[in-house]
């Protein structure tokens, strides 16, 4: 059996050893180091990832608050629609104009008055001219009057606002070198607008393309041959899609986009869509995260739907003519591509990529 002793000096020396790494702190500061930064990356990446989720619930937060104010334009726009639609019968126009128009007229009655008593025909034809004049305007008035009941949802933004508050009485009439100018209330801020100005904001619904596509879609449906693409990409361009800014503009922002009762937004944005087209913009080199404006990396291919949607996008930067000009191409690829796809036709080693149907249920 081992035998141990109380060797004094082995214990005292075991004693001192234990002492020393006890207080060693010098031991124990790399651990201690590398311990904190690693914490300290930790705080750091939580702090990051948090401060990733707080921009993305802002991003979210601000599209819900921009889709609230642009439905709040529209039900404003839409409630005042139906009053135009009640209300234009021909008769005499609305209070303000009508009450401007009065004031016109019995300035002119006067001068009448004047001219067949001295028999001035000079005065008598000013009057006449001044007559016809006022007629005009009273006639574009109400044409104007009219068509508002059949803008497009194009329309939207400060340009809605305007209109909206135009019809709604909203205003005061001036003249000024035989022109009416009407100064228009939105919320306080005052903006001064011709009627020719206002007819330029009224894009009309547009109420063709979707037929137009519809023709050439059964057209290329029943041709025995298929042309080539690239014949088939400048039909669709040239003889389908609208050949103005406003008309392309009024054709993607209203339901009638293929030939289903949708905008070209709501079909681009469906999950089956959106996979398809992100997949097929990548094939062609297009960098979807030149379109994220926001640089918020939210969605960028929901900031490319609405860069060829609508020109008034910041990525155009004012710029309608270049909007055209590429939304239009884009949108003929778009709009071929559609009809390949729902009529299963597919090109020699052509990769397939699934699209949404553009056509409604049973009306193939």
């Amino acid at each position: 059996m081992a035998k141990y002793t109380s060797d004094t000096n082995l214990i005292r020396g075991a004693a001192t050893a234990y002492k020393n790494y006890d207080n060693a702190a010098g031991m124990y500061s790399g651990l201690d180091k590398v311990t904190q930064a690693g914490v300290g990356i930790m705080k750091q990446g939580i702090k990051l990832r948090e401060e990733e989720r707080i921009r993305a619930e802002q991003a979210q937060e601000a599209i819900k608050k921009e889709e609230a104010k642009k439905a709040k334009s529209r039900k404003e726009y839409n409630t005042l629609k139906e009053k135009v639609l009640e209300k234009f019968d021909g008769s005499p126009v609305t209070t303000v104009y009508q009450d401007h128009i009065r004031k016109e007229l019995e300035l002119l009655r006067l001068d009448q008055i004047k001219a067949n008593k001295t028999n001035d025909q000079d005065l008598m034809s000013s009057v006449k001219g001044k007559f016809s004049n006022i007629s005009q305007r009273v006639t574009g008035y109400k044409e104007s009057r009219a068509n508002l009941a059949g803008i497009s949802k194009a329309v939207s933004g400060e340009e809605l606002e305007i209109l909206t508050a135009w019809g709604n009485e909203k205003k005061t009439v001036e003249k000024k070198d035989g022109e009416d100018y009407f100064v228009i209330d939105v919320g306080g801020n005052k903006f001064r607008k011709t009627q020719e100005q206002l007819n330029d904001m009224m894009t009309p619904k547009d109420v063709v393309t979707q037929g137009k596509f519809s023709k050439i879609f059964k057209q290329y449906d029943k041709a025995t041959k298929k042309p080539n693409d690239a014949s088939f990409l400048l039909d669709i361009q040239q003889t389908v899609l609208p050949q103005t800014p406003d008309g392309l503009h009024a054709y993607l922002s209203d339901p009638v986009f293929g030939m289903k009762k949708t905008t070209f937004s709501q079909q681009m944005l469906t999950p089956k869509n959106k996979e398809g087209f992100t997949k097929y913009l990548k094939s062609k080199g297009v960098e979807l995260s030149d379109y994220d404006t926001n640089n918020d990396a939210t969605d960028d291919y929901r900031e490319f739907v609405d860069a060829i949607a609508n020109p008034g996008n910041k990525h155009w930067k004012g710029d309608k003519e270049a909007w055209f000009e590429k939304s239009s191409g884009i949108t003929a690829e778009i709009l071929a591509n559609l009809t390949k796809n729902t009529l299963g036709i597919k090109e020699e080693g052509e990769e397939t990529i699934n699209f949404a149907n553009i056509i409604i249920e049973g009306e193939e």
